[in-house]
Parts: C-alpha cells; sequence; structure tokens
C-alpha cells in the first residue's frame, strides 16, 4: 500500500513540479474498491504507518465502503510514498520511499461471499 505523488498537469522532471496531486495506489486496494463497486462486501487488511498518510489510506479505502477494521498502525514503519513524474513521450519515472519493514507486512483479505458462496475467502 502506498501514496502516490503525480504532477497532474505538468510533464516535466520533478525538480520544476510545485505542486502534486495525492491518491491511493496499489493493486490488492484496487480490487477491494472495484469488488465493493460491484456490490460485493470486501475487507482489506494492512500494516500502515502510524501517521497522516497512514490515516489518510484508512479513509479513502474506507469511504469506497470498504470493510477496514482489521487495519494496523505501526508507529516504527511510516506510510510508503511514491512519487510519480510524467514526462511528454516517455515512460514516467518512479520514486518509491518505504520503510524496509513494509516488504512483508501488508495482506489482503476479501470477504467474498457472493461470489464463492462461502465467507472469508482470500485471495
Amino acid at each position: 500500500m502506498k501514496v502516490w505523488f503525480y504532477s497532474s498537469r505538468v510533464r516535466r522532471p520533478l525538480r520544476y513540479v510545485d505542486s502534486y496531486r495525492k491518491t491511493v495506489g496499489g493493486a490488492e486496494t484496487n480490487v477491494a474498491i472495484a469488488l465493493t463497486r460491484l456490490g460485493h462486501q470486501t475487507g482489506w487488511i494492512s500494516k500502515l504507518g502510524e501517521d497522516e498518510f497512514g490515516l489518510y489510506v484508512q479513509n479513502v479505502i474506507r469511504g469506497e465502503g470498504v470493510d477496514t477494521s482489521r487495519v494496523v498502525f505501526d508507529d516504527q514503519a511510516p506510510t510508503a510514498v511514491f512519487f510519480k513524474e510524467r514526462m511528454t513521450n516517455q515512460d514516467p519515472n518512479i520514486y518509491y520511499y518505504r520503510h524496509q519493514q513494509q516488504r512483508v507486512c501488508y495482506l489482503l483479505m476479501i470477504w467474498t461471499k457472493t461470489i464463492f458462496n462461502r465467507p472469508n475467502t482470500f485471495i
């Protein structure tokens, strides 16, 4: 799980960008939100930094109707952030900042009763 920062209009190196758009990213998050929008009950489990970015991530996902009641906050590992450098006619450069511990600290659980006809299926 990470917080993305990217320039929404300027297509030049980050050193010249003075404003960014903030959003939540991650494949697991996208799946949980998409299934919720399709009418399924979903839950998302993760370990987030005990910081403003962690609270932002939880609020965005919960705001989409995904159950975040099992999210854990860690005061020793800050929430990961990405900066995306958008360039004209080039693949973007990605700058990823995360605590080493976070590589093994997240897990996705989606309640898929309506898909598999059984609760608490892990995907």
